[in-house]
């Protein structure tokens, strides 16, 4: 395995700090936190008060539009050094360039707290927009290698639950937004950090 795809599947296995420091920065809060009704973006909230109907108020708001950022650079990063992994077919290469786009959307979300300006939303859009047909695509140019068949099985199914969580989020205001939003979101974080670590498992056994 070359430096490259080393260096990108430790950018990809990195992504572990996104959930580590999201549930730090939760801690701190005061105000009860539910993760069914309030938004991820409430722990990146720089003041404190009501926001779209939630209490938000997120001490640690700093640590969390920090690890936005780092997840972003290394997700966008990570998918351009690994592109010599995937295969060398359009499928593959659309969901790499989608997944640096995702990579840039979650970036900007970190440099846009959602009460601090306009550009929050449609970072997030990106972010998500991007990133699950992104992990579908990957999965589905990789599902067929024997080496990749559960991860690639792995994704297009993640990638397809994300779609799912993002039409009920359009088509049924009621639903719970905290919890669909994770649903959206996630996939695309776990199945980055999986093939980073595989890979990184795949290095230690060579």
């Amino acid at each position: 395995m070359s430096g490259r795809t080393r260096l990108g599947a430790w950018a990809w296995a990195s992504i572990v700090q996104y959930f580590v420091l999201l549930l730090v920065v939760r801690s701190a809060w005061t105000l009860p936190y539910d993760p069914v009704r309030n938004a991820i973006s409430d722990l990146g909230a720089v003041g404190c008060g009501a926001f779209s109907g939630r209490q938000v108020c997120s001490p640690w708001h700093a640590a969390a539009n920090i690890s936005w950022v780092l997840t972003g650079v290394t997700m966008a990063a990570g998918a351009l050094l690994l592109r010599p992994v995937f295969p060398r077919t359009r499928t593959a290469l659309v969901g790499t360039l989608l997944l640096v786009a995702s990579g840039l959307g979650e970036l900007s979300v970190g440099l846009h707290p959602e009460d601090a300006g306009p550009w929050h939303v449609p970072s997030a859009v990106v972010a998500i927009g991007c990133g699950l047909p992104g992990i579908l695509l990957l999965g589905w140019s990789v599902r067929r290698d024997p080496g990749w068949r559960v991860i690639g099985g792995v994704g297009v199914g993640l990638g397809v639950l994300g779609l799912l969580a993002v039409v009920v989020m359009i088509a049924v205001p009621a639903a719970p937004f905290g919890l669909v939003e994770r649903f959206a979101a996630y996939p695309i974080l776990l199945w980055c950090l999986a093939c980073g670590i595989l890979l990184l498992r795949r290095t230690r056994g060579e």
